[in-house]
Protein backbone atom coordinates (compact mmCIF):
# COMPACT_ATOMS: atom_id res chain seq x y z
CA UNK A 1 0.00 0.00 0.00
CA UNK A 2 1.48 3.58 -0.97
CA UNK A 3 1.34 5.94 1.26
CA UNK A 4 -0.58 8.56 0.59
CA UNK A 5 -1.22 12.31 1.39
CA UNK A 6 -3.68 15.25 2.06
CA UNK A 7 -3.71 18.98 0.83
CA UNK A 8 -5.37 20.96 3.35
CA UNK A 9 -7.48 23.55 1.47
CA UNK A 10 -9.37 26.39 2.83
CA UNK A 11 -11.50 28.77 1.71
CA UNK A 12 -10.20 32.30 2.26
CA UNK A 13 -13.40 33.66 2.40
CA UNK A 14 -14.62 32.09 6.04
CA UNK A 15 -11.45 33.62 7.89
CA UNK A 16 -11.31 37.40 8.72
CA UNK A 17 -7.81 39.39 8.89
CA UNK A 18 -7.55 42.19 10.53
CA UNK A 19 -5.69 45.13 8.29
CA UNK A 20 -4.44 48.27 9.80
CA UNK A 21 -3.10 51.66 7.68
CA UNK A 22 -3.64 55.00 7.30
CA UNK A 23 -2.64 58.28 4.61
CA UNK A 24 -4.08 57.07 1.52
CA UNK A 25 -4.39 61.20 0.76
CA UNK A 26 -6.38 59.60 -2.50
CA UNK A 27 -7.15 62.78 -4.84
CA UNK A 28 -4.38 64.87 -3.07
CA UNK A 29 -2.12 65.69 -5.49
CA UNK A 30 0.68 67.69 -3.51
CA UNK A 31 1.17 64.50 -1.51
CA UNK A 32 3.45 63.30 -4.02
CA UNK A 33 6.21 66.21 -3.76
CA UNK A 34 4.91 66.42 0.29
CA UNK A 35 6.24 63.02 0.96
CA UNK A 36 8.25 62.06 -1.85
CA UNK A 37 6.28 59.49 -2.90
CA UNK A 38 7.39 57.24 -6.04
CA UNK A 39 4.25 58.02 -8.37
CA UNK A 40 4.51 60.89 -11.83
CA UNK A 41 0.92 61.48 -11.83
CA UNK A 42 -2.40 61.98 -9.13
CA UNK A 43 -4.36 59.07 -10.99
CA UNK A 44 -0.57 56.81 -10.49
CA UNK A 45 -0.79 57.10 -7.58
CA UNK A 46 -4.47 56.74 -6.77
CA UNK A 47 -4.78 53.54 -8.90
CA UNK A 48 -2.10 52.04 -7.31
CA UNK A 49 -3.39 52.47 -3.37
CA UNK A 50 -6.84 51.21 -4.60
CA UNK A 51 -5.71 48.21 -6.45
CA UNK A 52 -3.73 47.10 -3.67
CA UNK A 53 -6.69 47.07 -0.75
CA UNK A 54 -9.02 45.49 -3.78
CA UNK A 55 -5.56 43.01 -4.12
CA UNK A 56 -5.39 42.67 -0.18
CA UNK A 57 -8.58 43.30 1.37
CA UNK A 58 -11.19 40.42 1.14
CA UNK A 59 -14.62 40.11 2.55
CA UNK A 60 -15.23 40.06 6.03
CA UNK A 61 -11.89 41.58 6.92
CA UNK A 62 -11.61 43.82 9.14
CA UNK A 63 -9.91 47.01 8.47
CA UNK A 64 -8.58 49.52 11.08
CA UNK A 65 -7.97 53.04 9.00
CA UNK A 66 -5.92 55.72 11.05
CA UNK A 67 -7.44 58.59 9.32
CA UNK A 68 -6.69 61.03 6.32
CA UNK A 69 -8.28 58.93 3.03
CA UNK A 70 -9.13 61.09 0.34
CA UNK A 71 -9.29 65.32 -0.16
CA UNK A 72 -12.63 66.28 -1.73
CA UNK A 73 -16.07 64.77 -1.80
CA UNK A 74 -15.84 62.72 -4.78
CA UNK A 75 -12.54 60.61 -3.96
CA UNK A 76 -14.07 60.36 -0.13
CA UNK A 77 -17.52 59.00 -1.88
CA UNK A 78 -14.83 57.05 -4.51
CA UNK A 79 -13.16 55.07 -2.21
CA UNK A 80 -16.03 54.51 0.81
CA UNK A 81 -17.78 52.75 -1.95
CA UNK A 82 -14.73 50.47 -2.97
CA UNK A 83 -14.27 49.74 0.93
CA UNK A 84 -18.38 49.24 1.13
CA UNK A 85 -18.32 46.86 -2.17
CA UNK A 86 -15.53 44.76 -0.67
CA UNK A 87 -17.54 43.53 1.90
CA UNK A 88 -14.83 45.18 4.54
CA UNK A 89 -15.62 46.30 8.31
CA UNK A 90 -14.40 49.57 8.05
CA UNK A 91 -13.03 51.06 11.46
CA UNK A 92 -12.02 54.49 11.27
CA UNK A 93 -10.39 56.98 13.61
CA UNK A 94 -10.25 60.51 12.62
CA UNK A 95 -7.16 62.35 10.91
CA UNK A 96 -6.66 66.03 10.84
CA UNK A 97 -7.48 65.85 7.05
CA UNK A 98 -11.01 64.20 8.14
CA UNK A 99 -12.69 67.08 9.75
CA UNK A 100 -15.17 68.16 6.96
CA UNK A 101 -15.63 64.76 5.26
CA UNK A 102 -16.90 63.23 9.23
CA UNK A 103 -20.45 62.98 7.88
CA UNK A 104 -19.94 61.41 4.45
CA UNK A 105 -17.74 58.73 6.59
CA UNK A 106 -19.51 57.63 9.17
CA UNK A 107 -22.88 56.11 7.46
CA UNK A 108 -19.79 53.41 6.28
CA UNK A 109 -18.10 52.70 9.08
CA UNK A 110 -18.74 50.14 11.83
CA UNK A 111 -16.98 52.04 14.29
CA UNK A 112 -15.44 56.08 14.08
CA UNK A 113 -13.50 58.34 16.95
CA UNK A 114 -10.34 59.90 17.69
CA UNK A 115 -8.70 57.32 19.48
CA UNK A 116 -9.77 53.71 20.06
CA UNK A 117 -7.80 51.03 22.45
CA UNK A 118 -8.74 46.87 21.06
CA UNK A 119 -6.91 44.11 22.34
CA UNK A 120 -5.78 41.47 19.14
CA UNK A 121 -4.44 37.99 19.81
CA UNK A 122 -3.79 39.27 23.56
CA UNK A 123 -1.73 42.20 22.54
CA UNK A 124 -3.14 45.51 23.58
CA UNK A 125 -3.32 47.81 21.03
CA UNK A 126 -3.83 52.05 20.86
CA UNK A 127 -5.01 53.56 17.94
CA UNK A 128 -4.45 56.85 16.49
CA UNK A 129 -4.09 59.78 13.80
CA UNK A 130 -1.11 60.73 15.83
CA UNK A 131 2.15 59.35 17.05
CA UNK A 132 1.57 59.27 21.19
CA UNK A 133 4.82 59.81 23.15
CA UNK A 134 3.37 58.12 26.12
CA UNK A 135 0.21 56.03 26.19
CA UNK A 136 -1.90 53.97 27.51
CA UNK A 137 0.00 50.25 28.60
CA UNK A 138 3.63 51.27 27.21
CA UNK A 139 5.08 50.46 30.24
CA UNK A 140 2.98 47.23 30.51
CA UNK A 141 4.11 45.91 26.65
CA UNK A 142 0.88 47.64 24.66
CA UNK A 143 1.99 49.09 21.23
CA UNK A 144 1.05 52.40 19.83
CA UNK A 145 -0.26 51.91 16.05
CA UNK A 146 -0.29 55.81 14.70
CA UNK A 147 -0.04 57.70 10.65
CA UNK A 148 0.03 61.04 10.46
CA UNK A 149 3.47 61.31 10.27
CA UNK A 150 4.51 59.54 7.09
CA UNK A 151 7.16 57.08 8.52
CA UNK A 152 9.57 60.60 9.32
CA UNK A 153 9.81 60.54 13.05
CA UNK A 154 12.34 57.80 14.66
CA UNK A 155 10.89 54.41 15.83
CA UNK A 156 10.25 54.25 19.35
CA UNK A 157 10.07 50.50 21.27
CA UNK A 158 6.47 49.31 20.62
CA UNK A 159 4.95 52.22 18.38
CA UNK A 160 4.78 52.03 14.78
CA UNK A 161 3.64 54.39 12.00
CA UNK A 162 1.26 52.41 9.81
CA UNK A 163 1.23 55.23 6.90
CA UNK A 164 1.36 53.81 3.54
CA UNK A 165 4.82 55.26 3.04
CA UNK A 166 6.13 52.80 5.09
CA UNK A 167 4.82 49.88 3.45
CA UNK A 168 5.42 50.14 -0.20
CA UNK A 169 1.98 51.78 -0.41
CA UNK A 170 0.77 47.91 0.83
CA UNK A 171 -2.19 47.60 3.56
CA UNK A 172 -0.72 45.72 6.53
CA UNK A 173 -2.30 42.44 8.66
CA UNK A 174 -2.20 42.92 12.07
CA UNK A 175 0.31 39.62 11.75
CA UNK A 176 2.84 41.57 9.97
CA UNK A 177 2.97 44.44 11.93
CA UNK A 178 3.52 42.62 15.32
CA UNK A 179 6.05 40.60 13.31
CA UNK A 180 8.01 43.56 12.97
CA UNK A 181 11.00 43.85 15.31
CA UNK A 182 10.34 47.33 16.86
CA UNK A 183 7.30 47.12 17.73
CA UNK A 184 7.66 42.77 19.49
CA UNK A 185 6.68 43.22 22.68
CA UNK A 186 9.39 41.56 25.04
CA UNK A 187 7.45 40.25 27.42
CA UNK A 188 5.42 38.37 24.75
CA UNK A 189 8.62 37.01 23.31
CA UNK A 190 9.76 35.54 26.71
CA UNK A 191 6.71 34.04 27.61
CA UNK A 192 6.38 32.02 24.51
Amino acid sequence: MSPTSSILVYDRRLFKIIYISSDFHIGHYNIIKYCNRPFKTLEEMDNYIINNFKNTMKQNDIFYFLGDLAFGKENVIKILEIIKNSGVELNYIWGNHDKKYKNLIRPYCNSYSDYSEIKIKDQFIILSHYAIEDWNGRLHGSICLHGHSHNTLPQKKNRFDVCVDGSNFNILSIEEILKRKDVINESRTKNQ
